[in-house]
């Protein structure tokens, strides 16, 4: 009867230790604070269509619809948020860690401990004897151990939403590549079809004995080498085009799809560096994530502190059965000894591990700005080198363009020297398209570095561009007409010149040709 009330005693303790241990199974996927991490950085991706949460058939009903219409570059990250299964992946990974703090809040499993004994005396009944002890002493840390894992959570949550900023740029730089490389495409393409021309005319030339054959073969490779252009120019949209459509998680039969065929105009005004700095340091969720490791290990440390010298204590109940019918039940107690400091290799460890983590932020911080500083400088020197297009050397070669053939219908210039002021201004254009890619390259890498939205220019107060003259690749309409995700304006492909250019070749005397050259202003719009 005694060991029936010492049984009862211990019960409840057991009881208690159980309930401690249980921990529910957290059903949020941490979505909801990922999500919240990237509201107040780059809002635009908390607002991103939960694709976990939807069946099969609802995302491909979302994705249809967005691919029915001209894709947007904000549309083009819906589609990859929808179906790219990189989203999948990142918040799996995250259950892996839930599912550490969930074993962290729980204590270890008791021991159930039973055995039996046979005496060599005849007669002699087999002894049983069993016991069930559990370890109290990690029930001191277990707050400590929680808190722990909680920072480890946190910290996967920071990787989480840095791993979808990453993805987000990537998919901004697939579709400004393929916005360029459609752009540079069509340029190409008029360029090519002025060396044509350039071509016909030379044998027409040289068949009428006015220019030489080694002339005759310079105008032939050139325009040899502009088709080759041209090819080169295609093979880069293919590239270009199938980069993003992986991007997107599209496979090759959802290809009947375009995105818009002009980059945005530079952004009015640019944030200083020190801002830029400022900004990085309060919302790099990769610097978030390497503090958060250091508060962590800093947390491991205080507890292999205080076990440095707490020995192991195991409580239960252990009873048997003797061979005369008797039981015997009671407590029992196990205390390890701390003689050889087992824990200090653990404290060590931990000492160690914190030591690395907060280097590990220091030199983040410092690499971040100067990775910032780079791409900064990189971006202004894109952003000029399109100023100069833009605003001189477009215009120079405009007006080289317009005196050619004002001087042409004089009859003061050969088409040769015509053909060839067009060729200029069409590498003028060119040039323009590749500096604007380039900025805007260098911006969407900045705003990953940074780690949040750089602010942009509203419609209201999107730059005008003035003096748009006949192969001008920008019009004041095409300002008007705002970028619904960028909030500035694009860069219109060009518009019809204002003066043609009649080629009058001197075959003959009093001979005439009515075939112009290739309006580089107006190339046609290709769409894939």
């Amino acid at each position: 009867m005694q060991s029936y009330y010492r049984l009862k005693q211990v019960l409840p303790v057991i009881a208690t230790l159980f309930v401690v241990s249980c921990v529910s199974v957290p059903k949020d996927r941490g979505m909801v604070d990922v999500n919240h991490l990237l509201a107040s950085r780059q809002p635009s991706l908390a607002q991103q269509p939960n694709a976990l949460s939807l069946s099969e058939s609802q995302v491909q009903q979302q994705v249809d619809a967005l691919l029915a219409q001209t894709l947007s570059l904000e549309n083009a990250v819906t589609v990859a948020f929808l179906k790219n299964p990189m989203l999948k992946q990142e918040y799996a990974k995250l259950g892996l860690v839930q599912a550490d703090v969930m074993e962290a809040g729980r204590l270890s499993n008791p021991v159930l401990s039973l055995s039996a004994s046979t005496s060599n005396v005849a007669n002699e009944r087999t002894a049983f004897d069993y016991g069930l002890v559990q370890n109290f002493t990690e029930l001191l840390f277990l707050k400590t151990r929680r808190q722990a894992a909680q920072l480890d959570l946190q910290r996967a949550k920071a990787d989480t939403g840095m791993a979808l900023q990453h993805f987000a740029a990537q998919v901004a730089n697939a579709y400004i590549q393929l916005v360029k490389a459609e752009q540079i495409m069509q340029m190409q393409r008029v360029a090519a079809q002025a060396a044509a021309t350039s071509s016909h005319l030379a044998e027409r030339f040289y068949k009428a004995g006015n220019i030489s054959a080694l002339e005759l073969a310079r105008e032939q490779a050139s325009a040899t080498q502009a088709h080759i252009s041209v090819d080169n120019s295609l093979a880069d949209l293919a590239l270009a085009r199938t980069r993003l459509r992986q991007l997107m998680g599209l496979d090759a039969t959802q290809d009947q799809w375009t995105v818009e065929n002009e980059l945005p105009l530079p952004n009015e005004s640019e944030p200083s560096m020190a801002d830029l700095h400022v900004t990085a340091l309060n919302n790099r969720l990769d610097l978030t994530s390497a503090r958060l490791e250091a508060q962590a290990y800093a947390r491991v440390l205080g507890l292999s502190q205080s076990l440095q010298w707490l020995p192991l204590l195991e409580v239960g109940v252990q009873g048997s059965k003797e061979s005369s019918g008797a039981r015997l039940i009671g407590p029992t107690v196990a205390i390890e000894l701390p003689i050889f400091g087992k824990n200090r290799a653990n404290q060590l460890r931990a000492q160690a591990r914190l030591e690395q983590a907060t280097q590990k932020a220091i030199a983040l911080e410092t690499e971040i700005s100067s990775q910032i500083h780079t791409l900064y400088q990189q971006m202004m020197v894109a952003r000029s080198r399109f100023g100069r297009y833009q605003n001189e050397l477009l215009p120079q070669r405009q007006a080289i363009l317009a005196r050619s053939v004002e001087m042409h219908n004089y009859m003061l210039v050969g088409q040769f020297d015509l053909l060839t002021a067009k060729q200029q201004e069409i590498e003028a254009n060119q040039g323009l398209i590749n500096a604007l890619g380039e900025y805007w390259l260098k911006r969407t890498e900045l705003t990953q570095m940074v780690g949040a939205d750089l602010p942009h220019s509203t419609q209201s107060d999107a730059p005008r561009l003035e003096n748009t003259r006949s192969a001008k690749p920008v019009s004041s309409q095409s300002v008007q007409q705002a970028h619904a995700g960028h909030g500035m304006a694009h860069v219109q492909q060009p518009t019809p010149q204002e003066t043609t250019m009649p080629l009058q070749e001197n075959v003959r005397p009093n001979e005439t040709d009515s075939s112009q050259v290739p309006d580089s202003s107006s190339p046609s719009v290709h769409k894939h």
